[in-house]
């Protein structure tokens, strides 16, 4: 009777880590995308771009890497007192329609704040930034941080 129990047992433990298995193998996950900066040695890195399980925001995980000198990125790319991602959008191919940031009913942007940006060398900041959905069916979008090229096909992920 003992060494049925032990084989059940087994038996189940196996189908549930066959199960698991199986189930992380068919996860899709949206590979990481990195670009190289108008600021030197400074690259950015688009992680992730999530839509909401409510459906009606994305949100897009981003870092910025300094792999050289000191550098104010704000001032380089031109936008020396601002916060950077007001000026971060996406744009749906599909109906050619741009995108631009989700404010608060202050009109503060919903995201990091990334005022008077500066990175150390060997710094990186990591990042997040709302927006609202696109249309029902569009899967893929540009996503325009900046200081980089865009950053095209770049699928949603949905929650």
């Amino acid at each position: 009777m003992l060494k049925s129990v032990k084989l059940y047992s087994v038996f189940i433990y196996t189908i549930l880590f066959a199960s698991v298995f199986f189930i992380l193998l068919n996860t899709v996950y949206a590979e990481s995308m990195v670009e190289d900066t108008d600021c030197g040695d400074v690259s950015v890195e688009l992680k992730s771009v999530t839509k909401s399980s409510s459906g009606d925001t994305i949100t897009a995980k981003f870092k910025y890497s300094n792999n050289g000198t000191a550098q104010n990125i704000s001032k380089c790319i031109g936008k020396d007192h601002d916060n950077l991602i007001v000026h971060f959008y996406y744009v749906d191919p599909v109906n050619n329609k741009k995108y631009f940031i989700v404010k608060d009913t202050e009109g503060a942007p919903l995201g990091t704040n990334l005022k008077y940006f500066e990175l150390k060398e060997g710094e990186s900041k990591s990042g997040w930034v709302k927006f609202p959905a696109p249309a029902a069916g569009v899967d893929k979008i540009s996503v325009y941080l900046v200081g980089a090229p865009p950053f095209e096909d770049v699928e949603i992920i949905q929650k």
